[in-house]
């Protein structure tokens, strides 16, 4: 599913990729299936001829059920939902009932040559939810194997790299959201083995041989991910200081990915050693805040993805319009809402942490982007998780019920999180905006999650 923005990276390679390897299949020419995996996934970069994926994912991503009707922000409302030719054509040709068939018949638009999207209701629901038990009347007629693979797959997704799949579970959903704020251990990250075959391959983001090609540090995205997913793991230190540390280690692996792309795995080593120095930890857990530039990216990343737009009702309670008709946040109203929200999350001290590792698995990180380096995306994280912050003091601003600021907060989070990780101008958008205020550097973006 998708925001009514364009297709996100991985929804896009979904459906081409459904189709293309389909008509590959339907030809028979099964040898040039094989060239189009090979190039998709590379020889050593997808799955290989008589072998499985090593999978790597959360505790949360196992844990996950849906609550179906019980969901409060269901996915099947407000969202692009997308439908290919095949997948409509097999729904129509299914024994179904007159009531579903009408609904079947009126109920799809053409998007251009291949897709299709579910013309939704002046209310924004899909016409196939049943507005009495809120379940799937598609589902609950056929069963799930002629829904579409975007809504029979939602909340999975994830990248393949290096013969690896690191499998996610949206944050935008709040089952999902329910488990990391309840469990401590729930984004704990395993590996299985080296035999995993997933139901569908396609519904996972690969780094294709030409993404390598164009950005070398992709090579080692697998190492690169369990490198930062370490820092901000480490629970010896504050989520804050673990993000700034991060910052740092972005900058030098950047460089040699710029440099010397294959020295990235000996630029981890040596930074594994020298992140834990007590001395370096003290120094960068003593820097004080700078509010007026977290709060400036912020406003960035609420104006250029929509997100401000969508949680105008939560934001109002801290943000307000200036004379100039522009949206700004008197610091110390956002100062004292911050510090309730934390005194309240004081029963979950791991939850922000949660949030924010995964935030990390859902924005793709390190590489959110292909197009840009370490650096750049680790720059958007940081915008990424300066607006969870900016969520509780908004939430806390409020209300002074601790469940309501919990479920605003909840609210929050999930509604942006899909646009967060999906906009395709996401990590051009806060690169630019750095850059124009000359707040480009580890030092400023340390300041931007502090």
């Amino acid at each position: 599913m998708t925001d009514t923005k364009p297709l996100c990276d991985a929804g896009r390679f979904l459906l081409y990729s459904t189709l293309l390897l389909s008509f590959c299949y339907r030809l028979k020419f099964l040898q040039f299936g094989d060239i189009i995996k090979t190039r998709f996934f590379g020889k050593h970069s997808g799955k290989g001829k008589d072998m499985g994926y090593t999978l790597k994912t959360a505790q949360y991503v196992n844990d996950f059920q849906c609550i179906g009707g019980k969901c409060t922000m269901d996915c099947c409302r407000n969202w692009d939902i997308i439908w290919t030719d095949e997948e409509i054509e097999k729904l129509k040709n299914s024994e179904h009932s007159e009531s579903l068939d009408k609904l079947i018949q009126r109920s799809f638009l053409k998007c251009d040559g291949i897709t299709n999207s579910i013309k939704l209701s002046d209310d924004g629901d899909c016409p196939f939810h049943d507005k009495e038990d809120r379940l799937c009347k598609i589902q609950k007629e056929l069963g799930a194997e002629y829904l579409s693979a975007v809504c029979r797959n939602y909340p999975i997704s994830g990248t393949i790299n290096n013969n690896v799949i690191t499998k996610i579970r949206f944050l935008s959903c709040p089952a999902v959201f329910d488990i990391i704020a309840n469990n401590e251990k729930s984004c704990d990250v395993y590996i299985y083995g080296k035999d995993y075959e997933p139901e569908n391959a396609l519904i996972f983001k690969p780094d294709t041989i030409d993404d390598v090609k164009s950005n070398p540090g992709l090579k080692y995205r697998n190492q690169l991910f369990d490198f930062f997913y370490g820092i901000l793991s480490d629970k010896k230190r504050d989520i804050h200081t673990s993000m700034i540390i991060g910052t740092l280690a972005a900058q030098t692996l950047s460089k040699l990915e710029n440099s010397s792309p294959d020295r990235i795995p000996e630029g981890i080593s040596a930074l594994s050693k020298q992140i834990n120095s007590p001395a370096l930890v003290k120094s960068l857990s003593d820097i004080e805040p700078n509010y007026k530039v977290k709060l400036g990216a912020v406003q960035c990343m609420l104006d250029g993805t929509a997100v401000g737009d969508k949680l105008s009702q939560i934001l109002s309670s801290i943000r307000k319009k200036n004379i100039e008709g522009k949206f700004s946040v008197e610091i110390q109203t956002y100062i004292t809402n911050l510090e309730k929200f934390y005194k309240i999350c004081s029963t979950k001290p791991f939850m922000i942490r949660n949030i924010v590792r995964c935030l990390y698995m859902c924005e793709f990180m390190p590489f959110s982007d292909n197009n840009y380096n370490i650096f750049d995306n680790y720059a958007y994280f940081c915008a990424s998780v300066a607006l969870i912050d900016f969520f509780g003091a908004a939430a806390a601003a409020g209300s002074d019920n601790p469940n309501e600021i919990f479920e605003r907060f909840k609210t929050a989070v999930c509604l942006a999180s899909h646009l967060l990780c999906h906009n395709p101008d996401r990590v051009k958008m806060i690169i630019d905006y750095l850059k124009e205020i000359n707040c480009y550097s580890a030092g400023h973006l340390a300041l931007i999650v502090k």
